[in-house]
C-alpha cells in the first residue's frame, strides 16, 4: 500500500521510453515542461487494464489564468489533490501534492528528450527521495516507473504505472 502513495506524481506526468532507466541529461524549458503536462488535462486517468487491483481516477484542470494545472482525484480510497506551476527562480515545474490526512509531497518536474522526470520527495512522514520516469505513449496513453532513492543515492525501480484517458 505505501507505494500507491506515490503513484500520483508519477500519474501526473507522462511509457516507459525509459530505455536505460536514466534520464537524458539535456532538460528542456520550464514552459515546455508545463506544456508537455498539460496534455494530461481532460478525461479522467484510470489503470489501462481494467483487471488491475489498484483503484484510481485522477483529473486534471488548468487554473483560471491557465498558469497552474491542478490535479484531483483518488488512489484506492484516498483523495489526492495536485498543483504544478513554473517556478521562475527554480526555472522548473514545481509539484506539490497532498494524499489523504498525512502526506504531502513536493518537487520538481524537467522534460528530457520526450520524457517527464520528477525529482521530489515527502515532506511529512519518511522523507525519502523518489524520481517518476514519465512519458505519453500517445494522447490517451501514459506509462511511468516509479523509483525510490536507496541509501547510496542510487534510484531503485519501485513500480511501473500504466494509465487510459476516459472521455
Amino acid at each position: 500500500m505505501k507505494s500507491m502513495k506515490f503513484i500520483t506524481s508519477a500519474a501526473l506526468i507522462a511509457a516507459i521510453g525509459i530505455s536505460s532507466g536514466q534520464p537524458s541529461k539535456q532538460a528542456e524549458s520550464p514552459e515546455a515542461t508545463f506544456n508537455a503536462m498539460a496534455r494530461m488535462i481532460g478525461g479522467t486517468w484510470v489503470p489501462a487494464d481494467p483487471k488491475s487491483p489498484l483503484k484510481l481516477a485522477l483529473t486534471y484542470t488548468f487554473s483560471a489564468d491557465h498558469q497552474t494545472i491542478n490535479g484531483n482525484g483518488h488512489i484506492m480510497d484516498m483523495e489526492v489533490h495536485s498543483h504544478f506551476a513554473i517556478d521562475k527562480v527554480e526555472k522548473k515545474v514545481f509539484y506539490v501534492d497532498v494524499h489523504g490526512h498525512d502526506a504531502v509531497y513536493y518537487g520538481y518536474y524537467t522534460l528530457n528528450g520526450g520524457e517527464l522526470v520528477c525529482e521530489f520527495r515527502e515532506m511529512t512522514g519518511d522523507h525519502e527521495r523518489y524520481r517518476s520516469l514519465a512519458r505519453l505513449v500517445d494522447d490517451n496513453h501514459y506509462k511511468a516507473m516509479l523509483q525510490v532513492y536507496d541509501k547510496d543515492g542510487k534510484p531503485v525501480d519501485l513500480h511501473g504505472i500504466d494509465l487510459i484517458r476516459k472521455k
